[in-house]
């Protein structure tokens, strides 16, 4: 074999172990960055904790705010009561002696024909009982209060009324005007009177806002 023909036995020989070497390192680098580009799964996160859960309905089971309720400026001595019987088509009952009213919209009674009894609750404060108890309504009630006859039209300040539903009307002093209420909505006061939507029945009064101290029912 010529000198010449060794060199280039030699020169084809390097030259197929740097391609073989290029050829390494690119399927490397190609197994490095596909490696970098898989996409990172986040961690699942966990079911929440029951006293997670229990948070986010607190003002609903369970927890009670003690609030100041609107006062009438004259007691209510003797129950009141009125019964009217609604269908599909919907409706209103009212009790004018004390200013309340309940509209009934159409589609909102869970059946063909319900009869809605409220009682005024004897004494100062403005509040009512719903029966039947326990009804859930499809669309929501329209709960609404005259405000003359009440200390809302005599005090300069003229708070921020709330309405407010409670289980039992143990959870009333009349005495010294508070409630402990288990649940609160915002009210809209138009044309001297207060209204408030309510979706199922028991107790609802109006309130002017917190008194000094709050409770918790067990």
């Amino acid at each position: 074999m010529s000198k010449g023909q060794r060199f280039m036995q030699s020169f084809t020989g390097r030259t197929r172990a740097l391609r073989a070497a290029h050829s390494l390192m690119g399927a490397c680098a190609i197994a490095l960055i596909a490696a970098c580009s898989e996409p990172v799964t986040a961690p699942v996160a966990g079911t929440p904790s029951q006293a997670a859960r229990r948070g986010l309905v607190g003002g609903v089971t369970g927890s009670v705010t003690n609030v100041m309720g609107l006062l009438r400026t004259t007691p209510v001595v003797s129950p009141i009561s009125r019964s009217q019987t609604f269908g599909r088509a919907g409706g209103k009952l009212s009790i004018p002696e004390v200013g309340f009213s309940l509209k009934v919209p159409a589609n909102a009674i869970p059946g063909d024909m319900l009869t809605i009894t409220v009682s005024v609750i004897p004494g100062k404060m403005i509040a009512y009982n719903f029966e039947p108890h326990g009804t859930q309504f499809l669309v929501p009630l329209t709960f609404s209060q005259e405000l003359g006859g009440t200390g809302w039209l005599t005090n300069l300040l003229r708070p921020q009324l709330s309405g407010g539903y409670f289980k039992a009307d143990s959870q009333l002093n009349q005495t010294n005007g508070t409630a402990l209420i288990n649940e609160s909505f915002s009210a809209v006061i138009n044309n001297n009177s207060v209204s408030f939507d309510i979706t199922h029945f028991s107790g609802y009064m109006v309130s002017s806002g917190r008194s000094d101290s709050d409770s918790s029912m067990q």
